[in-house]
């Protein structure tokens, strides 16, 4: 299993590995992220290795674990279809500059503030709403159950990433939720 993990590393686009490097120091996993662009011999589970066991933390943010369970099925196989997989990474990576915008704020309503480390703010905003829920719609704190389409239904998991995309998107004004009419 070492040596497919490897052969397929060779047959992957540098592209995409800097793309999940980046994911890696977004999510402040920046130990992994350095050494995926240093070039670790099996950067392929390194990367399952780094993003794996923040899969089901409760209480947080259900959309993150949502997240990583959808990255984890964007893990490069060395085939044609990484260039989608890497163009679904990218948009991940995007929605993510204004989500921490988000979280930031919602720390900060509650008397705490964001330390820039992704998972541990989440970790933290999971609690924070656990004992202090905000007005509106309350946000699910539990771990991600959905039924996600396998890592080869590229089509499938394109609409899982819009659909995460989209509720990552949260309009707000001076920080207050602004529900749609």
């Amino acid at each position: 299993d070492e040596n497919k993990n490897s052969s397929v590393a060779e047959l992957i686009e540098d592209g995409l590995l800097e793309e999940f490097s980046r994911f890696l120091l977004a999510l402040g996993l920046s130990d992994a992220a350095s050494s995926i662009a240093d070039g670790v011999s099996n950067p392929i589970e390194q990367i399952r290795k780094s993003i794996a066991p923040h899969v089901g933390i409760e209480p947080r943010d259900m959309r993150i674990d949502r997240m990583l369970r959808i990255v984890l099925r964007l893990i490069p196989k060395g085939e044609q279809k990484d260039q989608q997989r890497k163009a679904m990474l990218i948009k991940i990576i995007s929605a993510l500059q204004k989500y921490k915008k988000w979280m930031k704020t919602r720390l900060e309503a509650r008397h705490s503030s964001a330390k820039g480390d992704f998972l541990k703010d989440a970790g933290s905003l999971g609690i924070a709403l656990n004992r202090i829920p905000g007005p509106g719609f309350p946000l699910p704190l539990t771990k991600d159950e959905k039924s996600l389409p396998n890592s080869a239904d590229i089509e499938a998991l394109s609409k899982e990433v819009e659909i995460l995309i989209n509720s990552m998107d949260i309009p707000s004004a001076s920080g207050v939720v602004v529900e749609a009419a």
